[in-house]
């Protein structure tokens, strides 16, 4: 058996320019990454496996024409990417490599992906830039995987209602969106009654299914643009962003109340319990998250203690 050195390698292959351009050619074809090459027009003259796999092009398809209009055309929203933006034209014009993280590519068949890519200048033995090359990858798996954990940590897993934390910031935008506008905004506190009673009874699983009903009431009660969202336990809390005044939020306090007292049937048990609620007005009753939630809080355990089932407003600063 013949062994070749590494030097022995080398000097085969600088000797034989059509086995180095081979060699070239076998290893853009073998990775996993899609790789293509522009020249300074944006036309593409090389187009690896991977590249046509992921964009749709049958084979080198995609060679010979423009890049940037064939596949980097539009943004994810469907506005126009104008070539003057696109990084990879930038590329060419300043010779500088960038690292693109957040962007989409588009199929043959006009759907797109999210793609994460590099693209580096290519220059002649003068320097001159004579295109560029573009490595990039499908990122769609790591999307979503992002996407899931943003959910959870957003989200009660139970009820599929914002958590504390997103609730927080949504209160914490609308109470300064309120100040700006010179609005109102209402902020319901509600707690449900006998449901530790039902849980202990029946199960932890008929409770998780009536903290889902439940949740799933008091949703279909309220306006798009407001948040119900689930506290811990069987506590839960209602943003009205823009109310006219007291009235208003009280309308919505009892039609939630009178939607969580009709019965509810579970695995063949039928159920009922009540909600005891507090109501608070901005500027009214705070002027802040802080305040505005122990007015509210205030209120709610003002009607527990007055026999459950209720709604109270809550008591104006300084009366």
């Amino acid at each position: 058996m013949i062994t070749l050195t590494q030097d022995k390698v080398s000097d085969s292959l600088s000797s034989d320019p059509d086995r180095l351009r081979q060699l070239h050619e076998h290893i853009i074809q073998s990775v996993s990454d899609g790789v293509h090459v522009v020249d300074v027009n944006g036309i593409v003259l090389i187009e690896n496996a991977a590249s046509a796999k992921m964009l749709g092009w049958c084979g080198d398809c995609l060679v010979g024409k423009h890049g940037h209009m064939e596949i980097h055309h539009h943004h994810a929203d469907l506005t126009e990417h104008a070539l003057a933006d696109c990084p990879i034209y930038a590329t060419i014009m300043d010779g500088q490599t960038r690292h693109i993280k957040d962007d989409v590519f588009w199929r043959q068949d006009g759907a797109c992906f999210p793609v994460e890519y590099t693209t580096a200048p290519l220059r002649d033995n003068h320097g001159v830039i004579y295109g560029a090359t573009v490595v990039f990858r499908d990122v769609t798996e790591l999307k979503r995987a992002q996407a899931r954990l943003l959910r959870m940590a957003q989200y009660c897993p139970l009820t599929d209602l914002p958590n504390r934390a997103l609730f927080s910031d949504r209160l914490q935008l609308a109470l300064a969106l309120a100040k700006r506008n010179q609005t109102k905004l209402a902020l319901l506190f509600i707690d449900l009654d006998e449901f530790k009673p039902i849980n202990d009874t029946l199960g932890h699983a008929m409770g998780d299914a009536l903290l889902q009903k439940a949740a799933q009431r008091m949703s279909a009660c309220v306006r798009q643009s407001d948040t119900v969202a689930r506290l811990g336990g069987d506590e839960f809390v209602v943003l009205l962003p823009v109310v006219e005044g007291p009235t208003d939020a009280l309308a919505v306090a009892e039609k939630i109340r009178h939607a969580l007292h009709a019965t509810f049937e579970l695995d063949g048990h039928v159920v009922q319990i009540s909600a005891s609620m507090g109501v608070a007005i901005y500027p009214d009753h705070g002027m802040d998250e802080l305040a505005l939630t122990h007015s509210a809080d205030v209120a709610m355990y003002a009607v527990k203690t007055h026999g459950r089932n209720g709604v109270r407003l809550a008591v104006t600063a300084g009366q």
